[in-house]
């Protein structure tokens, strides 16, 4: 089965934007492929919610693997409990990243 990888290392500037970067999932799981959505940096913003919390849970609704990194919640002051539940929290998860873009990922984007 194909696998992608979406690294979101910041957030959209509007609704369009966030379905735009978050296409290639939606487009994976229309094609039975699996979606590995990675949160980093600023990028962990979409795991609080505000605007593109909806189209996160889209992604998540439809089979996307969504990670963020523990670090990365603590440096901006985002707490755990304050994140949608389905997300995984990992304490590396750039080993992660590195093990599923080289051993397991067709495709890799990153916005």
């Amino acid at each position: 089965m194909d696998r992608v990888c979406l690294l979101l290392m910041r957030l959209p500037t509007s609704e369009d934007e966030a379905k735009r970067m978050l296409g290639i999932a939606f487009r994976a799981s229309e094609r039975h492929s699996e979606a590995a959505i990675y949160l980093m940096g600023e990028g962990v913003f979409w795991a609080k919610g505000l605007m593109p919390r909806k189209c996160l849970s889209m992604a998540l609704d439809r089979g996307a693997d969504v990670k963020a990194s523990k670090r990365d919640l603590l440096a901006r002051g985002i707490s755990e409990s304050a994140i949608e539940q389905r997300i995984r929290l990992l304490d590396d998860l750039e080993g992660e990243l590195v093990e599923d873009a080289m051993g397991k990922a067709h495709r890799v984007v990153s916005w």
